[in-house]
């Protein structure tokens, strides 16, 4: 079973630690392709800290239907630092990246295996 962490907790593992986090989409950076597969650029927060989810495996689809402001998701990947940020990107957890919730279903996107 997967843990979800307070930010207190996410902001004390080290990086590289795999976390779980459930946040709240603020705002969408945009979403691309890269490597054949789609990813998408979130600015998101919870109750007691914010997120920033960089390079998060998702479809065109749910990236316009499900992963939009204001969508409640429980993110699985792994910390990093870029240049001072923390951020969630490199690896993401295989399966679920995420989960969210729409329309009063849960609905769960497995994430491509990273190395």
């Amino acid at each position: 079973a997967v843990t979800v962490m307070t930010h207190a907790e996410f902001d004390a593992a080290a990086v590289d630690s795999p976390v779980t986090v459930e946040t709240y989409i603020q705002a969408r950076q945009g979403w691309w392709e890269k490597d054949g597969v789609g990813v998408a650029t979130f600015y998101t927060q919870a109750d007691d800290g914010a997120y920033f989810l960089y390079n998060m495996p998702c479809s065109k689809e749910d990236y316009d239907s499900m992963l939009v402001e204001g969508a409640k998701i429980r993110v699985s990947g792994y910390k990093a630092e870029w240049s001072g940020e923390v951020e969630m990107m490199r690896r993401w957890m295989s399966p679920p990246c995420w989960t969210a919730t729409s329309s009063s279903s849960i609905r769960t996107r497995r994430c491509p295996s990273r190395a």
